[in-house]
């Protein structure tokens, strides 16, 4: 036998023996990792979080595959002593538990439904606008019927006049029910006077009529947003959305085309009944009518460079914030409404929906927001026989489940600073904690400084802690400033303070009256009658538009306005926003909030 030979015989059985040692060790390895996962698993299983889900109804399909991915477990009677999570379909009220009474967090705001209907959304972010008209330019001009339908008759004679001088077509008008949904009750008009006769309120907008098209179709975004906490407020964007198409190739609004829903109406609930919907076959389709923003945003990039598409991205997330920090103030208010003994306004999250629009200058309108987008994973349709049939939809669940998913974990955690997106080696700028969140005791800790510091987590657990899809947006590291933008989350406190801790459930005229006194608005040139009659008059016309007012007062809304009307009163050569900050300031001091806010 040659010496080569023996050489060459060597290295097989040297390289054989190593081998083998490697499967000895990796199969050690496994063994021992293997056992500690039992280990851990059934230390774990002592703890496992427990999410009630009696009410969650339609959403219980992706709820049980979620806690079939993390090991939770599930109380389907609602008799579970103290659940971890209690989780509903459609409210806060759902069921009959006392969440006061239990230390579970729960899956919905106090009053969001209400808060985020079409009519009260449009008067927070109208609201928003007087003070700060250039930081929200992103809703359409909006009326409110039957309340200003005289009003927007006026306007839109005047809008029409302008588009003649101009030469150019006709503003056109999209009508909805204020408590609609799935597009039910919609229709577009260029004549102001043809708004049916209705009995419940609507809203009236200016319809876009240069939206961005794809293959010639009109679409919008459905972009899921998680309001984790209010304090401090902790707002989290899911990085995937909805893109849902109109089903006929968009043309602008005319006379001819305005009854063409299918043309100028992307909502799914609509257009899945047209002959030419396209239901996606795989997640990837890119000609589907309901397929993902992400596929979106690619075929974008072929037509815009990227520095516009990175702005239309950037203006979406300033977007959300701003819409948040601007129901946020009746949002305080619903929650002392519902609990009036928290000390702290952070037992509840929820996921809400907000549908947006691009223009074909890539510029986000946002349409509305949703305080229940759908979490249903199955689209139905008709079977060859007529038959009405249930199918799972692939697009769906590739959305929702991750997105359900992280929420269950993110509303456990209890380190906020650990789960910004990509910054565990960039921390956030000390920037963007406004005042009025800070009601919380020093003992807890600030969104810079976690209240378990990063020398005693390991790289497992911080990895553990930052959300794969949900990204914080707010705090931000943007470049934007949103600490003024808070004005008007103090005047919910000087409310909670006047009426809710006083024993009423809206101001009535007593309160009324002493905000008046306390503020020194009530002097010779305004006497106490006058205080008496401004609040009749704006108590009449609350309650000969808004039905769902309470009888026996202002709620707070409609607080707001007066308090405009206050502040105007007792700082006349101040702008309105230089009077409402002076008004504020004033009540501070003279209810001695400074130590809440």
């Amino acid at each position: 036998m040659s010496k080569s030979t023996l050489m060459s015989q060597f290295e097989i059985c040297v390289t054989r023996t190593i081998l083998f040692c490697r499967l000895l060790l990796n199969k050690s390895l496994l063994d021992m990792a293997a056992k500690t996962a039992k280990r851990r698993f059934r230390k774990s299983r002592r703890n496992v979080p427990i999410i009630d889900t009696s009410q969650a109804r339609s959403n219980l399909e992706v709820l049980r595959m979620c806690l079939d991915d993390l090991g939770w477990k599930e109380c389907i009677s609602g008799h579970s002593a103290n659940p971890n999570i209690c989780w509903n379909a459609a409210g806060f009220h759902d069921g009959s538990r006392n969440y006061a009474s239990l230390s579970a967090r729960v899956n919905k705001f106090p009053g969001m439904s209400d808060v985020l209907c079409k009519s009260n959304l449009t008067r927070s972010l109208n609201a928003m606008r007087r003070l700060f008209p250039d930081e929200y330019k992103f809703y359409p001009r909006t009326w409110f019927l039957p309340e200003q339908r005289e009003q927007f008759q006026k306007d839109a004679n005047e809008i029409h006049k302008r588009d003649r001088k101009r030469q150019r077509p006709l503003t056109t008008f999209i009508v909805k029910p204020s408590d609609g949904s799935e597009g039910a009750g919609i229709y577009l008009v260029q004549d102001p006077t043809r708004c049916s006769a209705m009995n419940r309120e609507h809203i009236v907008q200016e319809y876009i009529d240069r939206p961005l098209l794809i293959n010639g179709l009109k679409f919008d975004v459905r972009i899921y947003v998680l309001i984790r906490q209010l304090d401090p407020l902790e707002i989290l964007l899911y990085d995937e959305g909805l893109a849902r198409f109109a089903t006929v190739e968009y043309q602008a609004p005319s006379i001819k085309n305005l009854h063409e829903a299918f043309m100028h109406l992307t909502n799914y609930s609509l257009n899945k009944r047209s002959a030419t919907y396209k239901h996606a076959v795989d997640v990837s389709q890119a000609d589907a009518s309901k397929r993902k923003f992400s596929l979106v945003w690619l075929q974008l990039a072929q037509s815009y460079n990227p520095e516009e598409v990175e702005r239309a991205k950037r203006l979406i997330k300033e977007m959300i914030n701003k819409t948040v920090i601007a129901i946020l103030p009746e949002l305080r208010v619903q929650y002392a409404l519902a609990m009036p003994a928290a000390t702290k306004q952070n037992q509840c999250f929820q996921i809400i929906g907000f549908d947006i629009l691009l223009t074909d200058r890539l510029k986000p309108i946002l349409l509305e927001v949703n305080s229940n987008p759908s979490l249903r994973i199955d689209y139905d349709h008709m079977n060859e026989v007529g038959k009405l049939v249930h199918e799972p939809s692939l697009i769906d669940e590739e959305i929702k489940r991750p997105l359900v998913r992280e929420t269950l974990q993110l509303a456990l955690d209890e380190r906020p600073s650990q789960r910004i997106k990509n910054s565990t080696n960039h921390p956030i700028k000390p920037c963007s904690t406004h005042d009025s969140t800070r009601i919380r005791s020093d003992s807890e800790s600030s969104l810079s400084n976690s209240s378990v510091s990063d020398s005693d987590l390991s790289n497992d657990t911080l990895q553990e802690n930052v959300s794969e899809s949900l990204e914080v947006i707010y705090p931000s590291t943007s470049e934007i400033d949103y600490e003024h933008m808070f004005l008007l989350e103090k005047v919910a406190f000087i409310y909670i303070e006047l009426v809710l801790k006083r024993g009423y459930k809206a101001l009535t005229n007593r309160p009324f009256r002493q905000l008046a006194s306390i503020c020194g608005i009530i002097d010779q040139g305004t006497p106490m009658s006058v205080i008496d009659i401004l609040y009749v008059q704006i108590f009449s016309k609350c309650k000969q538009y808004a039905s769902q007012s309470p009888a026996t007062g202002l709620d707070f809304s409609v607080f707001i306005e007066a308090f405009f009307l206050l502040s105007r009163r007792k700082y006349p050569n101040s702008s309105l926003l230089g009077s409402v900050t002076e008004l504020i300031d004033s009540c501070i001091h003279h209810l001695n909030l400074k130590s809440e806010l």
